[in-house]
């Protein structure tokens, strides 16, 4: 292993789901790979990432380690790219793993949560070398019968069929669905091919092509298939807030990662995801409500100095500067960079105003 590796933070394994946002260049998909292969001494790890590149070890087959595995489920087909046509040959396979060791089940069901049919097809896909005729089979529903009977079609190199799914009673090719569908029912293709359990799933950015309102639903989604074996873990790296802000309230262990240092914490208070954007994406967002909150709240406290001294002038002045220099230092449009600087400026006349009357008012008073 790569001494530079030392300087990465391993995730706690304890934590059934866990997720990781930062900052592009951070290291978060060399963390990953680092966690993936230190479990996989111990643990059977699947990785899985959604790019064209990544940083995990590419493999067409499971590497054996000492007490564990190492299964690279990524994008890639082959060592530095992806083929679509093997996308959806591959979600064949992958299924047809998923009927072996009872994951079929679970997939099933997250189809018909997602609205559709509750039943996968398998049809012949012309090939370089063969047509659809002399693949040896016609449109079929996907069952273990199938596999039985045509057994031998899953071990041919040029992979002559494809997916098929079922909605509202018709069907649709896996290679026709929007690139969001293939995402997530790809996820759980590779998650229930997998399944047994203690295996360890590490996900690299799942939110690439999803809708919004599939980030949001996402964590639970997922947590629910993971769920379906003792002791599955989840470990997720994202730049969505919105998945993260999900995340929090479905259970997950929720971390901040900043260059090659140790995870922090994201708490339960930060679920919002303008204070997600704000606080760990480092991100001013439009009229942000809540950076205007935190204004509103360091402003509260300069007002409980003066009616009773709850808060001191030095922790008072000590957290406005803070939340000002912040605000300079995210990132926003030049229009909205004008809208934080007018507003710090504000801010930070606000709270000088109040505390520097209170100055005058008490020296009346012991004059």
């Amino acid at each position: 292993m790569d001494i530079s590796d030392a300087t990465f933070p391993l995730v706690d394994v304890t934590n059934k789901f866990t997720y990781v946002i930062g900052n592009n260049g951070v290291g978060k998909s060399r963390m990953l790979e680092f966690n993936a292969k230190y479990l996989s001494a111990s643990h059977d790890v699947v990785v899985i990432s959604y790019g064209l590149t990544d940083r995990f070890r590419f493999g067409k087959t499971t590497r054996r380690e000492k007490q564990g595995s190492y299964t690279y489920l990524g994008s890639r087909t082959v060592g530095n790219a992806s083929h679509l046509t093997a996308l959806s040959a591959n979600a064949v396979l992958h299924y047809v793993k998923s009927l072996a060791n009872g994951g079929s089940v679970v997939l099933l069901e997250f189809l018909e949560r997602l609205g559709f049919d509750p039943i996968l097809y398998i049809e012949p896909r012309a090939t370089k070398r063969k047509s659809f005729k002399a693949a040896g089979f016609s449109s079929s529903v996907l069952n273990h019968e199938f596999v039985e009977k045509f057994s031998s079609i899953f071990d041919d190199p040029a992979r002559p069929f494809e997916l098929v799914i079922g909605k509202d009673g018709g069907t649709i090719a896996f290679s026709g669905l929007s690139s969001g569908e293939q995402n997530i029912i790809s996820t759980v293709l590779k998650i229930t091919s997998q399944i047994k359990n203690d295996v360890v799933f590490i996900l690299d950015e799942p939110q690439i092509s999803l809708h919004v309102e599939w980030q949001l639903a996402w964590p639970a989604l997922i947590h629910d298939v993971i769920a379906c074996a003792n002791n599955c873990r989840l470990i997720v790296a994202t730049h969505s807030p919105v998945l993260i802000s999900s995340a929090i309230l479905e259970g997950g262990a929720c971390f901040n990662m900043e260059k090659y240092k140790a995870l922090r914490v994201i708490t339960k208070d930060e679920i919002n995801v303008e204070a997600l954007m704000l606080k760990e994406f480092h991100t001013y967002t439009p009229k942000n409500k809540a950076l205007f909150e935190s204004f509103a709240r360091i402003l509260g406290m300069a007002i409980d100095h003066v009616n009773d001294r709850a808060y001191s002038k030095a922790d008072i002045k000590d957290q406005a500067a803070r939340l000002s220099q912040h605000m300079r230092k995210v990132s926003a449009t030049d229009a909205s960079q004008l809208e934080v600087d007018n507003a710090a400026l504000e801010f930070e006349g606000a709270i000088a105003e109040i505390l520097n009357r209170h100055s005058k008012v008490s020296l009346s008073y012991d004059a």
